[in-house]
């Protein structure tokens, strides 16, 4: 039985009158139990995420350990995150434009930020609301031994300390409530209350000696009378959390009156202001820096590391050709911009008043057509203005054939 061979990849070569080979939506793998060694695997489709929104979609997005792994996508004018769960939900505010939009990565010790360009606007989205729910007193000195209070399923029970200064041990149920100790004033009791939620006072004397460490549901904070009660996640599930006093010995604890914590799950974007109004088209993050590209210029303005705002001097040229910057791609330690007609590397410094440097000699004679540049596990793929397909890495490689960039050509022909 003949053989028949696979095309590696999709040729049509309209120009010498050749029979087309089509490839759609495959790639290749290795296959010892087939003659040729090699296998055409289908590629997976999108559906799930193509059902939200108007369409088309126009970025997918996700890094590990952004908002616990997240996934984001833009379909027409609005922006999804997808949790892990499957939970999807709109994100308030408009992506503007049609075409391409750019992403990155701000993060730092207390703050996580998605920043969005897409050439219209520079936004950012530092995640929902947190439901929280507060704790105050009403009346009384102190609070009175047994009084508890509960913290989505985990109870907390004030207890006046042993003669050597000690509370007893517990282990967070109803029946046996972790012990907190009554302080003298109700400041010093509900603060001790939220040494216990943080894990940083004394273990044994300002809370029970079992309580191993943060409570990782929650975040608290106390100014006098309330100690506010902040769920960690700022998802509509934060808003289920419970906050009771299920025993009140003096009536003067006062918790929320529905016994949930409130106010969480408010999503939107926060827009930052361009120096001039200039229209941002490309992001990327290198160094806690946040790269900004301008669009039809050969101009990048950057955001310094945990701000939310553009220093109008905080921007640099890419000099070596006077090309507008088509991608700017992260990879390791430098940042590629890449022009119409060439590619250059530049490099942080470490110096705060001009953080940015190229590097001398790393100088690609090849530039893009946008919306054409992918990087690929530290390899730069794009199209060139000859419709060529370049990999770059060490040096610049041509990776397409003529059926692929006749393809390229007939259609950038078709759009103008």
């Amino acid at each position: 039985m003949p053989e028949i061979d696979l095309a590696f990849s999709d040729f049509e070569r309209i120009y010498a009158d050749l029979p087309p080979a089509p490839l759609r939506n495959r790639f290749f793998e290795e296959n010892p139990l087939q003659g040729k060694k090699r296998a055409a695997i289908a590629r997976p489709a999108t559906t799930s995420i193509g059902n939200y929104g108007t369409g088309p979609i126009r970025k997918v997005f996700s890094q590990p350990g952004l908002f616990a792994g997240a996934l984001f996508f833009v379909s027409g004018n609005t922006l999804y995150r997808r949790d892990t769960d499957g939970t999807t939900f709109a994100i308030n505010g408009i992506v503007y434009g049609e075409g391409e939009v750019s992403m990155c990565v701000g993060k730092g010790l207390d703050y996580e930020r998605l920043f969005i360009a897409d050439g219209a606007r520079l936004q950012f989205y530092s995640g929902g609301t947190k439901a929280s729910g507060i704790v105050s007193y009403t009346g009384g000195s102190d609070a009175a031994p047994g009084d508890q209070v509960e913290v989505n399923g985990t109870y907390y029970e004030f207890e006046t300390p042993d003669g050597f200064g000690f509370v007893t041990d517990g282990v967070g149920s109803s029946s046996n409530p972790f012990k907190v100790a009554i302080g003298g004033t109700w400041d010093v009791s509900l603060d001790n209350l939220r040494s216990a939620l943080a894990f940083d006072g004394t273990s044994g004397q300002t809370y029970s000696a079992t309580i191993a460490g943060q409570n990782l549901q929650v975040t608290a904070a106390y100014v006098s009378p309330e100690l506010t009660i902040t769920a960690r996640i700022d998802t509509a599930a934060g808003n289920l959390y419970t906050l009771t006093d299920p025993v009140d010995g003096g009536s003067n604890i006062q918790t929320p009156a529905l016994g949930l914590f409130t106010g969480g799950n408010n999503h939107g974007l926060s827009g930052i202001e361009m120096p001039d109004g200039l229209p941002p088209t490309q992001v990327g993050t290198l160094k806690s820096y946040v790269i900004v590209a301008v669009g039809s210029t050969d101009r990048f303005y950057w955001v310094e590391p945990a701000a939310v705002t553009i220093d109008a001097l905080n921007f640099a040229t890419a000099e070596s050709s006077p090309d507008q910057i088509v991608s700017l791609n992260i990879m390791q330690d430098t940042v590629w911009f890449v022009g119409q007609s060439v590619t250059e590397i530049w490099y942080t410094t470490g110096d705060l008043a001009l953080p940015f440097s190229p590097v001398s000699g790393r100088v690609y004679d090849r530039g893009a057509l946008p919306g054409t540049v992918v990087n690929v596990k530290g390899t730069l793929y794009l199209v060139d203005q000859d419709y060529v397909v370049y990999a770059i890495s060490g040096g610049a490689q041509r990776v397409s054939n003529h059926g692929i960039e006749e393809q390229i050509r007939l259609a950038v022909a078709a759009e103008s």
